[in-house]
């Protein structure tokens, strides 16, 4: 990580050596600690696409849910809200903003698509945000492939 051009511990030398840190059976898939869940709209996606000019693997994004029949950037709209999804309640936390992880392609990982650039340069975000990261909020329950969205 030291050698590359857009190396993010460059002006954090505190934090190196880096570790890895878990007990091996535990997931622990999140971006942040407080275990946030995110969602993002396909025509988000599609919206990132166009200003890219190439497909985007959604797996690059690494949200929990996609969601169809959205307007693009439309659940950016959701921020303090509440949301079920399937049987479980969320409150809508913040945009989520991405980090440079999403310019690394997910089958190869090689560096090849500028997406923070391309989110606040092309598509004018103030932050490259990609996403709507959600707290459960009551309960829990399970999420399946198509279940409903209904926002509060």
């Amino acid at each position: 990580m030291l050698k590359l051009d857009e190396n993010p511990l460059t002006s954090h030398p505190e934090r190196l050596p880096l570790r890895v840190i878990g007990n091996g059976h535990t997931p622990r898939y999140h971006d942040d600690e407080s275990g946030r869940v995110t969602l993002h709209g396909r025509e988000s996606l599609r919206a990132l696409e166009n200003a890219l000019g190439q497909d985007v693997s959604e797996l690059r994004l690494r949200s929990n849910i996609a969601v169809e029949g959205l307007t693009a950037w439309e659940e950016q709209s959701w921020v303090g809200r509440k949301i079920c999804v399937g049987a479980v309640e969320f409150d809508v936390a913040k945009p989520k903003t991405r980090c440079l992880a999403t310019h690394a392609n997910p089958t190869s990982g090689d560096r090849d698509l500028p997406i923070l650039i391309t989110l606040t340069q092309k598509l004018g975000q103030e932050h490259p945000s990609f996403a709507v990261a959600m707290v459960p909020s009551r309960g829990g329950g399970e999420i399946r492939v198509g279940d409903e969205v209904v926002i509060d």
